[in-house]
C-alpha cells in the first residue's frame, strides 16, 4: 500500500472483505472512480469510470 501511494498519491483507497471476498475502491475525490473485487474463486473483476483509468494505473505501479 505504501508503495501504490508513492505512484498515486492523489487517490484515495478503501478495502473491505467478507464473505464475497476482498473489495477494494479508489477514487480521486472528484470524478474518477474504480473497484476492485477478488472473490473467494476466479479472477478479479474490475470496474471504472471516468476518463482516468485508475485500475490500468493501478496495475502499473504494482508492476513498477
Amino acid at each position: 500500500m505504501w508503495a501504490l501511494r508513492l505512484c498515486l498519491p492523489d487517490v484515495l483507497f478503501d478495502t473491505t472483505a467478507d464473505t464475497d471476498g476482498v473489495h477494494a475502491r479508489l477514487h480521486d475525490g472528484a470524478e474518477f472512480w474504480a473497484t476492485i473485487s477478488t472473490p473467494p474463486t476466479g479472477p478479479a473483476i474490475a470496474s471504472q469510470g471516468g476518463p482516468r483509468r485508475l485500475v490500468d494505473e493501478l496495475e502499473a505501479a504494482w508492476d513498477a
